[in-house]
């Protein structure tokens, strides 16, 4: 294979999986990373309800989960939604701007 016809790298974690299939029977199901944030944040706003879930690793949330989870919730913000607890506001004004 030459450098421009690799394929796509693919990672999978034991709690991310378990998150997925978990969630799956709650309707669409976005996958996001740093690198889509922004697509997976519209894409969200289309519909009227959105729950955000970050995968955590033995019990702890790690700081990457959170920033990834509140940039998107600050985008969604930005589109009219409200953050649905004290705890989701705080993170978004924690992660913003950084």
């Amino acid at each position: 294979m030459s450098e421009r016809s690799r394929g796509p790298i693919t990672t999978a974690s034991t709690p991310g999986t378990e998150l997925v299939v978990n969630a799956a029977g709650g309707g669409p199901v976005l996958l996001a990373c740093f690198r889509n944030l922004s697509a997976t944040a519209s894409a969200l706003a289309a519909h009227s309800r959105v729950a955000l879930l970050a995968a955590g690793c033995r019990e702890e949330f790690s700081c990457e989960d959170q920033m990834a989870a509140a940039w998107i919730a600050g985008q969604l913000v930005g589109c009219g939604f409200e953050p649905e607890d004290r705890h989701t506001a705080d993170m978004v004004r924690r992660w913003s701007g950084i």
